[in-house]
């Protein structure tokens, strides 16, 4: 399947962990083997979700709002632990534009930590952007929610 449909299915939520400000245990960002240390500002945010086809997904997220750094990664849980990253959603305020890293070429299938690395930029950096407006956290994480089509639930979460 490519990115873009992966993507663009509905995914529904099914639990989130908040922001948080210790380190972030690889069941809530399933790509790294370790537990990655949080520190000197940085927050994460972790949820789980599935589609219609009851494939489960981690979008996890992490920034840095002193540095104006954010990014949120969604990856598909396979049958191997790290699962695959289908893509990285980035704003960084030392350049312009929000914008997605992916690999088109192997469909999203990216296992483990090497999915975090070396993928394509889109739209490429030299294309003309449009700077957004400054962000919190909760506004990234709606971004980032909407931009992987997951929504939660009618209710509260349980």
């Amino acid at each position: 399947m490519r990115v873009r449909q992966i993507i663009i299915r509905p995914k529904q939520q099914q639990d989130d962990t908040n922001w948080r400000e210790d380190d972030m245990p690889p069941r809530h960002a399933p790509c790294y083997d370790k537990t990655r240390p949080i520190r000197n500002g940085w927050k994460w945010r972790s949820a789980t979700a599935v589609d219609d086809q009851k494939k489960e997904y981690v979008l996890f997220a992490n920034c840095a709002p002193k540095y104006n750094k954010w990014q949120a990664v969604l990856v598909l849980k396979t049958g191997n632990r790290n699962g695959s990253v289908i893509a990285r959603y980035e704003y960084h305020g030392d350049h312009p534009g929000t914008h997605v890293h992916s690999c088109c070429d192997r469909s999203g299938l990216e296992i483990g930590s090497s999915g975090l690395g070396d993928l394509n930029r889109f739209p490429d950096a030299k294309s003309h952007h449009r700077r957004i407006e400054p962000l919190t956290e909760n506004q990234f994480w709606e971004h980032a929610k909407a931009f992987f089509r997951v929504s939660e639930p009618k209710g509260p979460l349980l």
